[in-house]
């Protein structure tokens, strides 16, 4: 079994719509602008992102892959296993990140060269 991640990139307008929705809120992929999904690699991308980087930098590239914002259910920490399962594969939880969080990750990427790889 493997993981895999994906982000979805969204516009203004369809954030708002979904965050209006409170707990009704339902994803549907053809609303994203683009995405991508990073197939059993996105650990291993994190992992090298975060070396030799100090705390605020390292909480910035797990908040790539884990962010922490959520979008529908509240309290789904309090649920089933189960049914946060559910609600995940339903797609009626989104995970998000702020602008301003957006905008930090952005510059910290663009620093990143090709030597971090290697």
């Amino acid at each position: 079994m493997s993981q895999s991640a994906t982000l979805y990139r969204i516009s203004r307008t369809t954030f708002i719509q979904l965050e209006n929705l409170g707990n009704d809120v339902s994803f549907d992929m053809s609303s994203a602008k683009s995405y991508v999904t990073f197939e059993d690699s996105f650990l291993g991308i994190a992992y090298v992102l975060s070396k030799n980087r100090n705390d605020l930098d390292r909480e910035l590239i797990n908040g790539i892959f884990n962010p922490a914002k959520l979008l529908g259910v509240e309290n789904v920490e309090s649920l089933p296993f189960e049914d946060q399962f559910e609600l995940y594969d339903s797609g009626c939880l989104i995970h998000y990140q702020d602008l301003l969080t957006i905008s930090r990750i952005n510059q910290l990427l663009n620093g990143v060269g090709v030597a971090t790889f290697e």
